[in-house]
């Protein structure tokens, strides 16, 4: 038992007296002050407002989006299709009113954080009604078009006295211009829904290039191959949120041909699209997970680990790697509403080993087509860089420049383009030369790479594949890790 003179004893006994009474009050919130800091500090980054509208017209389903910069205003229009009336919209942010809609919810946090940006008023016009939100004013009036969503962010009047320009400067208009403009080209390029940005479409596409995924190595990049191997869209067996596949703007653009070894796309097999994985071959990016939501890009984070030892992530990173190559993965994922955190472009929770436990049969898959076809001559698109064969454009083409030039001024023209086509004629068959040695070696590595990938997938979805029993986990503690994947100075798997 406790003394009296404990000091727990004593602590508890004082906590137990009666408190004494200091002072009363009462806290009140302003409706429209709380609305004017959510306008301004909502969203993570000033312009993000617009992929807010954009990710309202992907959920109701509009058939395109359209963006008009101009001087003094910004407009965004796509189809009513949720046929929405501006007056419940209006009362909605008014009120405070739950959302009945995601798309609504988008649109509703998109419009707040408009007004608290460079813009001295929002308007919008759906249905039977046209809003003008202000911060001193909010009006109606009637729509003419009821089967369009317009909305018009109006920029600031700039005032000509001296205190004005130093205090609200022209490069702020400026700059939310650029906001906005940026966030739409590094957020939608796979929206699904066509955007059109002052009348010019904006390329989409599922497939990343080299250039598109974290660089962890410093090396040169212009002395070794990378290439985007594959893009295979899969779903899953579990309940997830499902990609709009496919977008073909970027698909039609490639070259296929069954006697080449070029970007393999593989087609849907499944009804729901969970995700899109491109698998490129490249030392010096890493792999990564990127999260959708409603057509726009909200982060990307590693996907594989090299701190963790003894867990899938770490495996399947140091499978990858082989003799100082890399394969790196990019996966594309939607991500749902309830993973998302309260700033709107944050994942609360990534499933890492879960997505990484679904690549794994995909990859083994890929990596099977890609030993059928390695053997062909390869031919990528020429969006990506062939680094392989390093040849200065300068070897033949500066020459014969210099070559033209001195045979028009001496009077040697004829002698200039004979020699035109004979260095065209020797730098051709040097390079098939060139080519064709490589591509022996080449080929036998790559094969090399590719088994050693498919006995360590094998490997890794059996230890990972099922969920493990107490047996499994007793079993574990016992015994030494029983698969050991080389690192980038490693020798072998067992």
């Amino acid at each position: 038992m406790f003394s009296e003179q404990d000091p727990l004893q004593q602590h508890l006994k004082k906590a137990q007296a009666d408190g004494r009474f200091v002072d009363s009050g009462s806290i009140l919130l302003n409706p429209q002050k709380a609305l004017q800091k959510f306008a301004t500090f909502g969203l993570a980054k000033p312009g993000f407002w617009v992929l807010k509208i954009v990710q309202a017209a992907v959920a109701v389903g509009a058939p395109e989006i359209r963006f008009k910069f101009l001087r003094k205003r910004v407009v965004i229009s796509f189809g009513n299709v949720g046929d929405w009336q501006a007056s419940d919209v209006l009362a909605m942010i008014g009120e405070g009113a739950s959302c009945p809609t995601r798309a609504l919810r988008h649109l509703l946090i998109g419009l707040v954080a408009a007004t608290g940006d460079a813009n001295k008023s929002v308007v919008w016009s759906c249905g039977d009604d046209t809003v003008l939100f202000s911060k001193s004013e909010v009006t109606l009036s009637p729509n003419r078009d009821p089967s369009l969503v317009t909305i018009t962010a109006h920029r600031s009047d700039r005032d000509t006295s001296l205190d004005a320009c130093l205090t609200f400067p022209l490069r702020h208009v400026v700059r939310q211009t650029f906001h906005e403009y940026k966030a739409l080209i590094d957020h939608c390029d796979r929206c699904p829904v066509p955007l059109f940005l002052d009348g010019r479409e904006l390329p989409v596409r599922y497939a990343r290039t080299v250039e598109d995924l974290p660089q962890v190595h410093p090396t040169n990049e212009s002395m070794r191959k990378q290439n985007l191997l594959a893009v295979v869209p899969f779903g899953t067996e579990a309940d997830r949120e499902s990609l709009a596949y496919p977008i073909d703007q970027f698909a039609t653009q490639w070259e296929r041909d069954d006697d080449i070894f070029c970007t393999q796309f593989f087609p849907t097999e499944s009804d729901k699209v969970h995700g899109v994985l491109c698998v490129l071959d490249s030392y010096t990016r890493a792999s990564e997970i990127a999260y959708l939501h409603d057509g726009v890009f909200l982060e990307s984070v590693r996907l594989l680990d090299q701190t963790k030892p003894n867990s899938l992530r770490y495996d399947l990173q140091q499978l990858l790697i082989h003799n100082n190559y890399r394969f790196a993965l990019s996966l594309c994922v939607e991500a749902s509403e309830k993973d998302i955190d309260l700033s709107h472009f944050q994942i609360r929770h990534h499933q890492l080993d879960e997505w990484c436990l679904a690549c794994i049969p995909i990859l083994k898959m890929v990596f099977e087509r890609l030993k059928e076809l390695h053997t062909l001559p390869w031919k990528f698109d020429r969006k990506f860089p062939d680094r392989e064969l390093f040849i200065r454009d300068s070897s033949a083409t500066d020459v014969a420049k210099l070559v033209f030039a001195a045979g028009i001024s001496k009077g040697l023209l004829p002698l200039g383009l004979l020699f035109i086509g004979g260095v065209a004629v020797v730098q051709e068959k040097w390079e098939l030369a060139c080519q064709n040695k490589h591509n022996a070696g080449r080929n036998e590595w790559f094969e090399e790479r590719l088994d050693h990938c498919l006995e360590g997938l094998a490997l890794l979805q059996k230890r990972y594949g099922k969920p493990k029993t107490s047996n499994d986990i007793l079993l574990d503690s016992r015994t030494e890790n029983n698969l050991v994947i080389e690192n980038e100075g490693g020798s072998a798997l067992s």
